[in-house]
C-alpha cells in the first residue's frame, strides 16, 4: 500500500511551487473601487492528497468569474528533466454537477 505523499518524496522545486501557489485570489479590491474595466475573478488553489494519483502533487483549482465557477480542476504537478515545473490539468468535463 503506497501512504500519503511527504514532503520528502517531492523535489524542491515542486514543494516551492505548493507553497507559493496556495490559497484564495481575487481582484476584489479593484471591484469594490468601482473601476468599471475590472469584472470580478476568483481563483482557489488547494494542494490536496489523491491516492488514485500518488506519488504524484497534485492540487485542486477553481476559477471563477462574477461568481460562476468556469474552471474546475485537478492539476499533476511535476518537475521536467530541465530543472522548469509544469502542471498537466485534469478537468471536469461537466462542472454543472458540482
Amino acid at each position: 500500500m503506497i501512504g500519503p505523499v511527504t514532503n520528502q518524496d517531492l523535489p524542491d522545486t515542486i514543494l516551492d511551487v505548493l507553497t507559493l501557489y496556495n490559497g484564495n485570489w481575487d481582484n476584489k479590491a479593484q471591484v469594490e473601487k468601482g473601476l468599471t474595466e475590472h469584472e470580478l475573478f476568483q481563483i482557489r488553489i488547494i494542494p490536496v492528497d489523491i491516492v488514485a494519483l500518488r506519488p504524484a502533487a497534485t492540487v485542486f483549482i477553481e476559477g471563477a468569474h462574477e461568481t460562476n465557477i468556469r474552471m474546475l480542476l485537478v492539476g499533476v504537478v511535476s518537475q521536467n528533466t530541465d530543472g522548469t515545473v509544469s502542471m498537466t490539468r485534469l478537468n471536469f468535463t461537466d462542472i454543472t454537477k458540482y
